[in-house]
C-alpha cells in the first residue's frame, strides 16, 4: 500500500510539471499587450492573461497561472475563447464556458473557471482604459 501511495505521489507531481511545462510551450508571449488583467483569489492562485487587439477583435492571447492544473487549464481555455472576439463579446464568455472549454472542472476547482473569467473581465477593462490613445504595453508573463 505504501508503494501505491508513492507512486501516486509520483504521478501527481508529474501532472502538475506537465501541467506548468504544457503552460510555457502553449501560452507564448504576443509582443504587446493592450489590455491586461491579472487577479489572484481567495485560494492564493494568480491568473493573467494579456490581450492584443486588431480592428477591434483580439488576434493574440496569452495566459498564465501560479496555480494547480486547473487553474493552468482554465487560464489557456479562457485565452484560446477569447481569440477573434471583440471587447463585448469577450466579456459574454462565463466561466461555465470556460469551463466546457477546459474540458471539465471538478466541483471543488470551479472556481479556477471564475478566475480565468475574472481575469477576461479586467484585461478587457484594461484595454478599453488604454485605448484613449495610450500606446500599448508589454505582457509581463509573472502573474
Amino acid at each position: 500500500m505504501l508503494a501505491q501511495l508513492a507512486a501516486a505521489a509520483v504521478l501527481m507531481l508529474l501532472v502538475g510539471a506537465g501541467c506548468l511545462a504544457l503552460q510555457r510551450l502553449k501560452s507564448g508571449r504576443p509582443r504587446r499587450a493592450d489590455g491586461q488583467g491579472r487577479i489572484t483569489g481567495r485560494c492564493g492562485e494568480s491568473v493573467a492573461i494579456g490581450l492584443t487587439f486588431s480592428a477591434e477583435r483580439v488576434v493574440d492571447a496569452a495566459a498564465r497561472s501560479d496555480g494547480c492544473a486547473y487553474s493552468c487549464t482554465c487560464a489557456l481555455a479562457a485565452a484560446r475563447l477569447a481569440k477573434g472576439r471583440s471587447a463585448t463579446e469577450i466579456l459574454d464568455i462565463s466561466a461555465a464556458a470556460i469551463e466546457r472549454a477546459a474540458g471539465g472542472v471538478p466541483a471543488d476547482h470551479r472556481h479556477c473557471a471564475a478566475l480565468a473569467a475574472a481575469a477576461l473581465r479586467a484585461a478587457v477593462d484594461d484595454y478599453m482604459q488604454r485605448r484613449q490613445g495610450t500606446a500599448a504595453h508589454r505582457w509581463d508573463p509573472h502573474p
